[in-house]
C-alpha cells in the first residue's frame, strides 16, 4: 500500500474570458477565453495521515478547493474515507489570478488517484477538479485551460471532455509579476459587470477561434485589449502598465483575475531593475511543454 503520491500541474493565467451561458450542470458550466500555462507550476503531495489537512509551502491553510476536490472525488468515485495530508508547493503566491486553486485541485485529484490506485482517466480526474474549482467560485475555465500545454484558447464552455480548448506553443520567455491578491468571487458579483466582461471576451474568442497559430505576444495583446474594455483592471495595474510602456515594455497585460502583470520582456535587465525599484518579485518562465502529471518517486 502506497503511503504518498506526488503530482505536478501548471500555473496558468487567463488573459480574457466570457461566460456565454449559465448552466445548471457543473460539467457544462464554464468560461471560454484564452491564456497561458506556465512551466513554473505547482507540486502536490498527498499522504496518509491521522487527520485531513492542507498545507501551502509548509504552512497550513484552509485549502477549500483542495478539500472540495477530495469531497467531489469521494462522491463520484467511491474514494476511501481515509484522512489525508495535502501539501502544495509553488514559488507563485496564492490568490493572484494564476490558477493556483485549479493547479491545487488537479494535483490533489491526480495524487489521490495514484495513492489509492483508482485508475481514473486524465479527463475524469480533471472533471472532478473543474467541479471543485467552479463550486468554490475560484475558477470557471481554469481547469479546462490547464488541461493542455502552452498557450490555450477555450472555444466551448464546460469541463475537460465537454468544453473545447485549442493548444498552441511558443517558446517565448515570459515574466510574471505578482502585485497583490484579488478575490475572483468578490469581483464577479455584478450581473452588469459580467455582461460587459462577456461581451468583451466573446468578441476576442470569435476573432481568434479559427487561427492556426497564436504566439505569446498575440495572446497578451488580446489580453490587454480585453483588460481595457471589460472594466476589471484596477487603477494600480493601469498605472503600472503605463509605466512599463514608458520604459519600452509594451507587451504587458493583467492576469484574470488578480493584480498580476504578465509581460513578454523587451529588455530583461531593465525590467528586473524596474521591478526591484518597485519592491515586487519577478518570475521568468516559459509556456509549458507538458500536461499535468504524476511525479514518480
Amino acid at each position: 500500500m502506497k503511503e504518498k503520491a506526488k503530482a505536478w500541474a501548471p500555473i496558468h493565467a487567463t488573459l480574457f474570458f466570457a461566460v456565454p451561458e449559465k448552466k445548471e450542470d457543473w460539467l457544462e458550466m464554464g468560461s471560454i477565453g484564452g491564456g497561458i500555462n506556465f512551466e513554473l507550476g505547482m507540486e502536490t503531495i498527498v499522504k496518509r495521515s491521522d487527520k485531513t489537512s492542507v498545507f501551502f509551502n509548509g504552512k497550513e491553510i484552509d485549502g477549500k478547493v483542495s478539500l472540495k476536490a477530495l469531497e467531489e472525488l469521494k462522491t463520484a468515485h467511491e474514494l476511501p474515507d481515509d484522512p489525508l495530508k495535502i501539501m502544495h508547493f509553488s514559488e507563485i503566491p496564492i490568490g493572484h489570478g494564476l490558477s493556483t486553486s485549479g493547479a491545487g485541485a488537479i494535483g490533489t485529484i491526480m495524487a489521490t488517484n495514484e495513492l489509492f490506485d483508482l485508475q481514473l482517466s486524465y479527463t475524469a480526474m480533471l472533471q472532478v477538479a473543474h467541479i471543485a474549482d467552479a463550486k468554490c467560485q475560484t475558477g470557471l475555465g481554469s481547469v479546462l485551460g490547464q488541461s493542455v500545454q502552452g498557450i490555450e484558447l477555450r472555444i466551448k464552455q464546460g469541463a475537460p471532455g465537454i468544453g473545447k480548448v485549442k493548444p498552441f506553443y511558443d517558446n517565448q520567455e515570459i515574466a510574471i509579476i505578482p502585485i497583490a491578491p484579488l478575490s475572483t468571487s468578490d469581483v464577479l458579483v455584478s450581473e452588469k459587470q459580467m455582461q460587459k466582461v462577456t461581451a468583451a471576451g466573446m468578441e476576442i474568442v470569435e476573432k481568434l477561434k479559427n487561427k492556426k497559430s497564436i504566439n505569446a505576444r498575440e495572446i497578451i495583446a488580446n489580453g490587454k485589449k480585453f483588460m481595457l474594455n471589460c472594466g476589471l483592471a484596477t487603477e494600480r495595474i493601469l498605472s503600472l502598465i503605463d509605466e512599463l510602456n514608458r520604459i519600452g515594455e509594451k507587451s504587458a497585460t493583467m492576469a484574470m483575475i488578480g493584480e498580476t502583470l504578465i509581460v513578454v520582456p523587451e529588455n530583461k535587465e531593465k525590467l528586473e531593475q524596474w521591478v526591484k525599484e518597485k519592491g515586487y518579485k519577478i518570475f521568468f518562465t516559459n509556456p509549458s511543454k507538458r500536461p499535468a502529471s504524476i511525479i514518480r518517486q
